[in-house]
């Protein structure tokens, strides 16, 4: 299963006051809804027997999140299908109407979390070619160490430290 994250968005607007079951179950589907290409949309199944083991509660209150999720929002932000966040397909299968927003929102992160880590190797490799930070390059130059590295802590062996216990010889 992938790593998704939860729109903290999800918590401040017309959710509010929907039971601790509805933030759940469509927490659970921003997580787990797949793209369907035959159909293309954003799709999950939600068993409700499947999901009382999931989530330790009566198929009853499963049920009723998911009728919840299923019904007209004014309020919502997204105003396809009348504001729904669900649309029963068949069976337990649901079309998730927000799936290509949370998608959208989820490459842009990713596109940002990767120049983040391009950005930070940059620097890496930078810093490495110039030979040390600046407090290190300068100290060299003034004369106060012979190099980089013995301004860095000496990586000290446990025994040194008594960290480590002695060993008994058994019998």
């Amino acid at each position: 299963m992938k790593w998704r994250k939860a729109w903290k968005t999800m918590y401040s607007r017309s959710l509010v006051g929907a039971g601790f079951g509805v933030f759940a179950i469509m927490d659970y589907v921003i997580k787990m809804q797949e793209w369907n290409s035959e159909d293309r949309r954003f799709t999950v199944d939600l068993n409700p027997r499947v999901l009382t083991s999931v989530f330790g509660e009566s198929e009853e209150k499963i049920t009723a999140a998911i009728e919840y999720l299923c019904r007209p929002d004014p309020a919502s932000q997204i105003k396809d299908h009348e504001g729904r966040r669900l649309v029963q397909l068949e069976g337990p299968v649901y079309h998730v109407v927000s799936g290509v927003h949370y998608q959208m929102a989820k490459r842009a992160e990713e596109v940002l979390d990767g120049a983040a880590l391009r950005q930070r190797a940059f620097r890496r490799r930078k810093k490495a070619a110039r030979g040390g930070t600046m407090e290190e390059r300068t100290a060299v130059e003034r004369g106060e160490v012979a190099s980089a590295s013995e301004m860095r802590a000496p990586e000290q062996e446990p025994s040194a430290l008594g960290l480590v216990e002695k060993q008994e010889t058994p019998c």
